[in-house]
């Protein structure tokens, strides 16, 4: 499974956008990896309707959304914890969530100021592909846990040239 997340971030290393299809493949490798760790205490779910998979997203933008759901979320728990991965069109954006059912935000939380590497990246990734026209948010999840949601436009000028 390492060799097979490490070969496929070298043959995307070269572009930005890659399919959905993809990227869920990407991120499925790394999660299988932390199943390895977590055992049966990580369940993972996934809502994907077909015509999202050859939909474009940044390469590597679900991976340290779900790395946050672990490490925030689940990593202090005993108990079993479940991450969802949904993907849905809405007014022709494709929406990502990844969501736990963990902790939930700290107190106070704000991505403006807050913002660990990860989602820093994944913010500024998207101001540079899509000028503005691409959102992430992160809030505390009706229930307990954690959203995190990126809207993504699915126009020909997406990407910076």
């Amino acid at each position: 499974k390492l060799s097979a997340l490490l070969r496929s971030t070298l043959e995307h290393s070269g572009g930005a956008l890659v399919t959905l299809a993809d990227e869920l493949e990407f991120v499925r490798t790394y999660l299988d990896l932390q199943r390895v760790r977590f055992a049966d205490r990580l369940r993972v779910d996934y809502k994907v309707p077909d015509e999202c998979l050859d939909r474009e997203t940044p390469f590597l933008l679900l991976q340290p959304l779900a790395e946050n759901a672990i490490r925030h979320g689940l990593s202090g728990r005993t108990e079993p914890g479940t991450i969802e991965i949904d993907a849905a069109l809405s007014n022709g954006d494709l929406v990502l969530t990844v969501s736990d059912d963990g902790q939930g935000l700290p107190a106070g939380f704000d991505l403006e100021r807050a913002a660990g590497v990860g989602l820093s990246n994944a913010r500024a990734r998207l101001l540079t592909l899509y000028h503005g026209a691409a959102s992430l948010e992160v809030r505390d999840r009706p229930g307990g846990g954690t959203i995190a949601r990126v809207s993504i436009p699915q126009t020909s000028q997406e990407v910076s040239e």
